[in-house]
């Protein structure tokens, strides 16, 4: 059975996504200032949704962001 909280991640992972997909490619970031929006958009769905998420992104088989936000074991990060 799936839990809530994966569905609640996977959702939230979701709009993540698509709100970073959404960005117009005239508004091009670079690495550290395209990071740093992803970490605010992390730390903004975990605060918003009293709970933690671990992201991933690879490219070409090496990982490119690697972070864990929110709370992990009733501790927070």
């Amino acid at each position: 059975m799936i839990s809530r909280r994966l569905v609640i991640g996977l959702l939230g992972a979701g709009v993540v996504a698509f709100a970073l997909y959404a960005t117009p490619v005239a508004l091009a970031l670079s690495p550290e200032a395209r990071n740093a929006k992803l970490d605010e958009a992390l730390r903004d769905w975990s605060k918003a949704q009293h709970s933690g998420i671990v992201v991933l992104i690879l490219q070409n088989g090496r990982p490119v962001y690697s972070r864990s936000v929110g709370r992990s074991r009733g501790r927070e990060h």
